[in-house]
């Protein structure tokens, strides 16, 4: 069972992401915010906030081959956003390419819900 298949259709606390990450099918899983626009257009790290201690509605999975960007849409549960192989790109940048798709694809979200 992929790591996709094995969530569940709603946001994820803090314990399920730490499990997540003890995983041994994987290397790294991290949580990220909800942020106050899409990556692209903050002029600093002061404009990238993200909420923290909240229920994960994004994720970043990393295994020795891949890097994917994970978001939960809440018609259509998790979904996988960006995947970048590690072959083509150095780990660091295939996270930030990974975040930054998580990241758009929630703004996109906020601004269809309002």
């Amino acid at each position: 069972m992929s790591v996709l298949e094995s969530l569940p259709p709603r946001p994820l606390p803090e314990s399920a992401v730490a499990a997540l990450n003890r995983s041994e099918s994987v290397d790294l899983v991290v949580s990220v915010g909800v942020t106050t626009g899409p990556a692209g257009d903050a002029e600093s790290d002061d404009e990238r906030r993200e909420d923290p201690g909240g229920p994960a509605t994004g994720l970043l999975v990393v295994t020795d081959s891949w890097a994917k960007g994970l978001a939960l849409s809440p018609e259509d549960g998790w979904q996988v956003v960006e995947t970048v192989s590690l072959a083509e790109a150095e780990r660091f940048e295939a996270l930030q390419r990974a975040e930054d798709a998580v990241l758009a694809f929630q703004a996109d979200e906020s601004e269809r819900s309002d």
